[in-house]
């Protein structure tokens, strides 16, 4: 995934998950240049754990959205950014629960959702199914690869 201008990098330069992005402080031990400090960036140093993973949260979900162009997956249609509850309103949805530390910050496990899609898929009325899969080192689990097309089914009522 190429990610330009995020915490100075140059780009072209690949990242794959937002943990692999240097902080200000280890870009000046490497005598690079260095842009101002982002408010990620002071709360890692400053050991404010959970500004941290609330900010890098939203640094994954903004990668997600860019990366699917502001477009639900599940309908094509453009969605919106706003912090209105509204149908159109983008999101976006880890493919795994981010619970699983090994792909939260993966933007191969995310994909955008209106916010009408999202609460269906969590409401258990729409699946996402993968086309192709990824693995992390130290683990033989297989995982959605969303960087693909991904099929959204419509899940069945039991009798």
């Amino acid at each position: 995934m190429i990610r330009p201008g995020i915490s100075g990098l140059q780009a072209g330069v690949e990242v794959k998950r937002l943990s692999d992005l240097p902080t200000v402080a280890e870009m000046r031990a490497r005598g690079r240049a260095t842009p101002k400090p982002s408010k990620l960036d002071r709360a890692k140093e400053n050991g404010r754990r959970r500004e941290a993973f609330r900010l890098t949260l939203s640094l994954w979900a903004l990668a997600v959205k860019n990366r699917d162009r502001w477009r639900d997956r599940y309908d094509g249609k453009p969605v919106e950014r706003t912090l209105d509850l509204v149908p159109r309103r983008a999101e976006a949805h880890h493919v795994v629960s981010r619970e699983d530390a090994a792909v939260r910050y993966d933007t191969r496990n995310g994909i955008c959702l209106s916010y009408e899609t999202h609460a269906r898929v969590e409401r258990n009325e729409l699946r996402i199914v993968g086309t192709k899969f990824f693995s992390v080192k130290g683990s033989s689990r297989r995982y959605i690869d969303a960087t693909y097309p991904v099929r959204v089914d419509v899940v069945k009522e039991k009798r």
